[in-house]
């Protein structure tokens, strides 16, 4: 019997658009689809330094290898000389792929700023690399895998992604366009190898998938037999011959086209040895990875294996045999070694820079200071590492976010060359407590396998030492930047990573005593670092300072400017960037400590030398046109700086905009419109800063930072929050300015502005953070049927995560299913606010309130939270249990508006009017009774509601009233359901709230239900 085929379509919602009008939106797309490719401005020295991530040959002598920054190497000779071809994009390029000498694709991706949406690259060729062109006319997401096995018909494996949420696709007209296989069981695949188009193997999380003539048929692994640990790879020796790898070591093999499988080995993985992919060729097999000073290696089918030293220590990151003996590796500073013996031996063909200048250790991307890389390597021609020991998601989460792709793209836009991203722990409050027996959940399992359990903070800190030592050992640099020594309580990883690097520099530097000649195969030799620098917390001094205003000639911007994009994938939104980063040397190992002054003082590094570049020649930088178009960025910054000042916007004042950012180029002039709406944002000039992303928009429709643009105008305008604020009704149309853009036309009604963006961006369009907001606006219009479609089409889409489980609970308020919303009680008397809770109010509410739940490290301190409303007011009476060990300040004998509040325990009340779990109303109150409220992007918003306070010896507490006037146009005897948070914030030691997902940071799409009855029932 023929089993039954599923052919899965894009997931689309069928009331916005039929499939023609889909792709003639795509085609209307191709442009912007260019646009987002462009990313940075790598230098050709840059590129060549830049990390190689596939190879291949068509035979022994003509072979190709792609990686960052656009790079493609082409050698016709074997490898005796690598040249760069030239390619129309900037972005990493992860797959190449050739059928003949002049036939073959390359392709990749990057990501969108503050969207963080994912685009994907294809380029073209037919003559061999010496002409590249974009291929595909749809818009993909970043592409992992790329196989070719005619003119006509290959396949990709992509990042998910709202649109292609499963990470497989397929193309029978060369690449132009692509589309879903039909599949039995959809699956998010996350590794493929092809024999032919008729037949091909794929690997997800518990599931093997084969591929027959373009269609997959899928199986579950029994995840006793096969483990849990990652997939690393799989290769494909013939159609019926398989091996996979886990990075756990564990090898399986298949003869029988994947119909039975067996555990074919454990390979022995040197400690702290990370593998990243492998080879098969026949029964020979090489497994590689990080560090790269060496590779497994098995002639007879993985059932035996042995180390093959490779000479060098960057990581590899791809290895391709013509035959069993001639073979390439490639991987870290553009490296690419041969072999003609099956790795027997190996030969460095092209590695201009052998080790790293500088090696920067932090916990995240953005504890990163970014513009001193981009000041040392991208300006001043020093290679560089950055290696990364924590993980912390972005919030609001981004919908199946790579946030490790992500961050990695940020580090290399910023001027980093090679990247470690192999050991990061969860970064949350469970590290403020100082027990180092404590364990920390969500440990990767990758980590698992080089941290084996129980994962206790102490057990953690000691693996992040072995790892820093061994990177320091591979990359050998001269200079460490990293956390400072800070108390554990303002930043407990940082402290642990400063500790663990200072170790880890001492013990690298003892050279091993294993093996017979000093080292075994297995270890790095030592390395002596000869400075450690502290990345200072802001407004401390030390003695190094750089000021990110500093315009560097070899950049041809300021460094805040050069490093605006790569910030631009790290952040939601715009945040203010330090003016000046301040270090301090804290170990130095020269002679009489010298160099104290400057990161690289008293050390040689020779331009063109093994570890920095050769810096560009400055007769060759237009240095004029460079003053020319700071003149003219003054021009404009003044220009948009003039409706802040009294001037009002006009079609005079945004003429006058046009002109000025015409004369600039559009990543610069893109950039300022940005800049300037953020600011306008923090200033509470909300309309103004909506007007002005809109006219970026109308003046650069095409570039990538129109999409966020495009994203925030419909957050703003679709908000019934600031609506309410604005002094619009929530049904209402909103009145912008009179231009020919979609972003700016007047008279239009909320909902409506998913028809623009559908047409601008419709990869965007697809996004739930845009659904969502959508369907409230369809809601508040009266619209209810568009609404439920979307909670209900969403709703179903389990692999958006957060935001599914916020469409289910919609589609659950639609039908009274799921959990009761937390129902406000009908306050019959006014309480006297004196902070001490003993009004009827709350008696009657007692059975009604919520309990703050545990998320993490706050024990012992229970939190509680009543509600009741009247005509005028909406109340909440919170009652916090102290912390233990922490000391609370009195109350001010003057309270003023927006305190800073950071370090102090604090209840934050968060309220979504609408329901479009992207805006909200926030008030927080702190145990001193200080308050502080925001609306969305706006901290100038200042409503009028009152707090009293009160406390004992162990507990604090508070009464809120919040006018009904200051949130809603709604009446006090209308009916309301709103999303609503609430959470308990104890600086240094936890976090509790009252539903999940929940976040410091605030995630709305985690937000509970707060119904408010009609107070006249």
């Amino acid at each position: 019997m023929k089993r039954r085929i599923i052919q899965i379509p894009l997931p689309l919602n069928p009331f916005f658009c039929t499939w023609p009008v889909v792709f003639a939106i795509w085609a209307v797309a191709l442009a912007d689809l260019a646009a987002a490719e462009h990313r940075g401005t790598a230098s050709a020295e840059q590129r060549r330094d830049a990390t190689i991530f596939d190879l291949t040959s068509v035979n022994s002598q003509i072979g190709w290898a792609v990686g960052d920054r656009g790079a493609i190497w082409h050698t016709s000779d074997g490898g005796a000389q690598w040249t760069l071809q030239d390619t129309p994009v900037d972005c990493t390029l992860h797959s190449v792929t050739f059928l003949d000498a002049r036939l073959g694709w390359a392709a990749g991706g990057s990501t969108d700023p503050y969207t963080h949406i994912s685009r994907g690259t294809i380029l073209r060729t037919s003559d061999g690399g010496k002409h590249w062109t974009r291929c595909s006319k749809d818009p993909l997401p970043r592409i992992k895998r790329i196989q070719f096995f005619n003119a006509d018909e290959g396949i990709a494996l992509v990042a998910p992604s709202p649109l292609y949420p499963y990470g497989m696709l397929i193309t029978t007209d060369g690449g132009r366009s692509w589309s879903v296989p039909p599949t039995d069981r959809p699956t998010r695949w996350e590794s493929v190898d092809c024999d032919s188009f008729a037949c091909g193997y794929l690997l997800a999380e518990s599931r093997f998938g084969i591929m027959h003539d373009g269609e997959i048929d899928t199986q579950v692994f029994d995840d006793i037999a096969f483990g849990a640990s990652t997939w690393i790879d799989i290769c494909c020796v013939d159609a019926q011959t398989v091996y996979a790898l886990r990075a756990s070591g564990d090898l399986f093999f298949t003869r029988q086209g994947g119909r039975l499988w067996e555990h074919r080995a454990k390979l022995a993985l040197p400690t702290g040895f990370v593998p990243q992919g492998m080879e098969a060729h026949g029964r020979h097999l090489w497994v590689f990875g990080s560090p790269g000073h060496l590779m497994l290696y098995s002639d007879d089918g993985g059932m035996h294996w042995k180390m093959q030293p490779t000479g060098q220590s960057m990581p590899l990151q791809a290895v391709h045999f013509e035959s069993p003996e001639r073979g390439w590796a490639a991987g870290a500073m553009g490296t690419i070694l041969s072999t003609e013996n099956g790795g027997v031996s190996w030969q460095i063909q092209q590695q201009r820079r052998k080790r790293a200048a500088v090696l920067g250790v932090f916990a995240t991307a953005r504890a990163t200071p970014l513009e001193i890389f981009s000041q040392l390597s991208a300006g001043e021609g020093y290679s560089s590492g950055v290696l990364l020991l924590g993980h912390k998601p972005l919030i609001p989460t981004v919908p199946l976010d790579d946030a490790s792709l992500r961050e990695r793209e940020a580090l290399v836009q910023s001027g980093v060359d090679v990247v470690d991203q192999a050991f990061r722990v969860p970064i949350t409050p469970a590290w403020n407590t100082t027990d180092s027996a404590e364990l920390i959940s969500g440990i990767p399992v990758v980590v698992a396998d080089l941290c084996p359990p129980p994962h206790s903070k102490g057990n953690l800190i000691r693996a992040f030492e072995s790892h820093v030592e061994r990177q320091v050992r591979a990359l050998r640099p001269d200079v460490v930047i990293t956390h400072p020594a800070t108390t554990r309580r303002d930043d407990p990883v940082g402290f642990q990573i400063n500790q663990a690097v200072l170790r880890a520099v001492k013990r690298a530097a003892r050279e091993s005593t294993e093996g017979t000649n000093g080292v075994s195969p297995a270890r790095l030799a030592g390395w002596q670092v000869r400075k450690v620098v502290a990345h200072l917390p802001p407004r401390q001094s030390g003695g190094i300072s750089i000021a990110t205003t500093r315009w560097m000639l070899t950049l041809g911007s300021t460094l805040s400017e050069y490093t605006h994009g790569a910030r631009a994938l790290l952040e939601v939104y715009p945040e203010q960037v330090e003016p000046v980063h301040h270090f301090s040397v804290i170990l130095n190992n020269l002679p009489q400590g010298r160099g104290s002054g400057d990161f690289f003082s008293g050390l040689q590094h020779t331009p063109g030398g093994e570890s920095r570049r050769l810096l560009h020649n400055h007769e060759s930088v237009p240095v004029g046109l460079l003053r020319q178009q700071t003149g003219r960025a003054d021009i404009l910054k003044a220009v948009l700086a003039s409706a802040g000042a009294g001037q009002p916007s006009s079609a005079a004042w945004q003429a006058q905009i046009h002109r000025a950012a015409a004369e600039l180029p559009v990543d610069q002039s893109t950039r300022l419109l940005v800049d300037i709406a953020a600011e306008n944002f923090a200033r509470g000039k909300v309309s103004l800063a909506a007007e002005t992303l809109a006219m970026l928009i109308d003046h650069a429709p095409e570039h990538p930072l129109a999409a966020a643009a495009w994203k925030w105008l419909l957050t703003y305008h679709t908000s019934g929050e600031f609506q309410h604020h604005q002094g619009i009704s929530s049904a209402g149309h909103v009145q912008l300015t009179n231009t020919t853009s979609d972003a700016t036309e007047t008279d239009l009604p909320a909902s409506r502005w998913g028809d623009r963006l559908q047409r601008a961006a419709p990869v965007l369009f697809r996004d739930p953070r845009i659904q969502i907001p959508l369907a409230a606006a369809f809601r508040q219009e009266g619209e209810t049927r568009q609404a439920e479609r979307i909670a209900l089409f969403l709703a179903q889409a389990t692999w958006l995560g957060n935001y599914a489980a916020c469409a289910t609970a919609e589609a659950n308020l639609m039908t009274n299913s799921g959990a009761s919303p937390w129902t406000a009680v009908r306050a019959r008397s006014k309480p006297f606010l004196d902070g001490k809770l003993d009004d009827a109010c709350w008696a009657t509410a007692a059975d009604a309130g919520i309990q703050l739940a545990d998320r993490t490290g706050i024990t012992g301190s229970p939190t509680k939270v009543l509600t009741c409303f009247d005509l005028q007011h909406l109340y909440f009476a919170i009652r916090c249990r102290k912390a233990d060990q922490v000391a609370y300040d009195p109350p001010p004998t003057a309270r003023k508006r927006d305190a800073d509040l950071t370090n102090q325990d604090r209840v934050q009340i968060l309220l979504d009017i609408d329901r479009d779990y992207a805006t909200c109303y926030r008030f927080t109150v702190d145990s001193r009774g200080c308050t502080h409220d925001q609306l969305w992007l706006d901290p100038t918003w200042n409503p009028e509601w009152y707090v009293a306070r009160a406390e004992t010896e162990t507990h604090w507490t508070c009464e809120l009233a919040i006018p009904f006037t200051a949130l809603s146009a709604q009446t006090g005897t209308a009916e309301r359901l709103w999303a609503c948070g609430v959470q308990r914030i104890l600086p240094g030691r936890g976090f509790q709230s009252w539903t999940t997902p929940a976040s410091m940071e605030i995630e709305p799409a985690g937000f509970g239900h707060l119904q408010l009855p009609d107070p006249m029932d």
